[in-house]
């Protein structure tokens, strides 16, 4: 798909999401982050930026984020998991430089594009943002390491707890999206209770609830 005025480059070890839009209710393809280099397993590469690229897949044009705003340092093999009209970002690896301690978790809009930096209340129990973990319903499992050695698999599962005002930005627009599907058959919001007492409410398929 080559039409917009704003193409992304061939990428891998990157990350992708959809999701449906608010208002021409078209589905929406988001993409960002890893390395323009083709890559084979257990390899690395130069990261590219963390701009984020939007296809219309009713239309096939693309968009890209605002040239203004905070843009996270580039990456890749980070994880990441779509929560409403949100996608989190964690950890990742940039060849030569260090991820700074608050940009390790951040947040895409989907629908604007832009970038928040997010902030959890619990640090990480093993292997502190390590390179390749997978990210799902809040649980952070698995990951890479890097050394002299070459590249290794760690055993890592820890679990996100993000600080409230996050969580309360995340979880309204989760819950927004669970009532706007809920009519078409497609999610039902489940709670989840979080360390602070306070409810996240995440949209599942109903397929998996049924």
């Amino acid at each position: 798909v080559t039409s917009g005025p704003s193409l992304p480059s061939w990428r891998s070890l990157h990350i992708g999401v959809t999701y449906k839009g608010l208002t021409d209710r078209h589905e929406h393809f988001v993409t960002m982050g890893g390395t323009d280099e083709h890559m084979e397993p257990f390899s690395g590469g130069e990261a590219v930026d963390m701009i984020g690229y939007s296809l219309d897949l009713e239309s096939f044009k693309w968009r890209k984020s605002p040239d203004d705003g905070f843009q996270p340092m580039p990456r890749l093999r980070f994880g990441g998991e779509r929560v409403g009209r949100h996608l989190l970002v964690y950890g990742g690896y940039c060849s030569g430089a260090t991820i700074p301690e608050d940009q390790k978790l951040v947040a895409l809009n989907l629908i604007n594009l832009r970038w928040k930096k997010c902030t959890c209340d619990n640090k990480p129990c093993s292997y502190p943002d390590a390179p390749g973990a997978g990210l799902r319903g809040g649980c952070i499992a698995g990951g890479v390491k890097m050394s002299i050695f070459g590249v290794s698999p760690v055993p890592k599962i820890d679990f996100l707890c993000l600080a409230q005002g996050v969580a309360s930005d995340v979880s309204e627009a989760a819950s927004e999206e669970a009532s706007e599907s809920e009519d078409e058959g497609e999610n039902v919001p489940l709670g989840l209770r979080q360390a602070d007492g306070s409810i996240r409410i995440l949209p599942l398929p109903r397929a998996l609830v049924a």
